[in-house]
């Protein structure tokens, strides 16, 4: 955005991994210092007066910074649809104009589209058809506020990093280059479908016996009773079963990801619920063929039979014939990869999105769809917060 004539203020509630990130990028990071609603808070009922007094003081703090900085537009990023109405209500009483960049569609996260705020947001970005239809469901009722624009990837920056990798993940667990690995990457969560990747990997493993499984992005639960450590507990069962003994490669927490999907021949994502699906297109930009179930926001970035494969969810026989059928036909995987290259650099590029996405900042600044002169004019030196 700063390329484009914009100057970025990232506003983050506290200091913490992200700021940390952000400022080690060279970017302007300043706190809100809003505090979070307590845990158990609805168990408490009402929220403590230290937590009114904290919102208040942290909502005028807001104000201030907006009129201090001259910013032009508020570019909200936040999960739920009750934080960003509170935004849009700082941004109203300062003048401001505010986005929203939706990537939800859970439903308890979106209760206040029927509240109306849409009167309160000027523009909403959906990361996916799925999304925009999710909101329209949720009872935001202007459709015309809500524009599809698809996550990017900044396609320089990953083949720099598969360039300067030469270290991969099969290096690092000391898989030989001949086994196939099939991998999934994804948090401990059931809606990312491990146990059905799982399922089928068994089946899988029966026919391909060379065949390895990754899971990346597991963690272990901090305790027994911690959330989803049942569900660990199934996985584990799952992998030392006799099918898959020996066959399943746990990963952890990974940053990086390049060097992960230069180790991959297939990357599987059986999601039961995926507003776009981030780790597809990162795949796709790794020339790797992809299999993904026919949910949410993955069907539009999977072309079936193009450059990947679309499976019905948790159906661990169809997704096990889908990752036969490629690793049975190396040839016809290598060219679903390189059209899913051609897919990324086409639809989900970052300089695609970014010149949207400062297109729309410059229309909802000026409060109309009319300039006669570039709205990214070097001289006209634009101003964006984003959250």
């Amino acid at each position: 955005m700063s390329a484009q004539g914009w100057r970025a203020i990232v506003l983050v509630p506290a200091i913490g991994s992200t700021s940390r990130m952000c400022r080690e990028a060279g970017l302007e990071v300043k706190l809100s210092r809003l505090y979070r609603r307590p845990r158990f808070w609805r168990v408490r009922r009402y929220f403590p007066p230290d937590v009114w007094l904290r919102n208040l003081t942290g909502g005028l703090r807001v104000r201030r910074l907006l009129r201090r900085e001259q910013v032009a537009v508020v570019y909200s990023a936040a999960k739920d649809s009750e934080s960003i109405f509170q935004w849009a209500r700082f941004a109203r009483r300062s003048r401001v104009p505010i986005i929203w960049s939706c990537h939800d569609t859970n439903p308890s996260g979106l209760t206040f589209c029927k509240r109306g705020l849409e009167e309160h947001v000027d523009r909403v970005l959906a990361v996916s058809k799925h999304v925009k239809s999710a909101l329209l469901e949720a009872g935001l009722g202007s459709p015309d506020k809500i524009t599809v624009l698809y996550n990017g990837l900044d396609l320089r920056r990953w083949d720099a990093e598969l360039a300067g990798s030469p270290a991969t993940l099969r290096d690092e667990l000391g898989i030989p280059p001949e086994p196939p690995v099939v991998g999934l990457v994804g948090r401990l969560d059931p809606i990312k479908g491990q146990l059905t990747f799982l399922r089928a990997a068994a089946l899988v493993a029966q026919i391909c016996p060379d065949a390895l499984f990754v899971l990346v992005g597991l963690t272990r639960p901090r305790s027994r009773v911690a959330r989803f450590a049942h569900y660990y507990r199934e996985i584990l069962k799952q992998v030392r079963s006799p099918a898959l003994r020996g066959r399943v490669l746990f990963t952890g927490w990974r940053s990086r990801m390049a060097p992960v999907m230069a180790s991959l021949d297939i990357l599987v994502q059986p999601s039961r619920r995926e507003t776009f699906g981030r780790t597809l297109i990162e795949a796709m930009a790794t020339r790797k063929p992809v299999i993904a179930t026919s949910v949410g926001g993955m069907p539009e970035v999977v072309a079936d039979q193009e450059s990947g494969l679309l499976v019905p969810d948790e159906d661990p026989q169809t997704l096990a014939t889908a990752m036969v059928a490629l690793l049975q036909d190396p040839a016809r995987a290598r060219q679903m990869g390189e059209a899913g290259r051609r897919r990324v650099e086409q639809f989900f590029s970052l300089e695609r999105r970014t010149s949207a996405v400062a297109s729309i900042c410059a229309t909802v600044a000026d409060g109309e769809d009319r300039r006669e002169q570039s709205p990214l004019a070097p001289k006209e030196e634009q101003y964006a917060v984003s959250r």
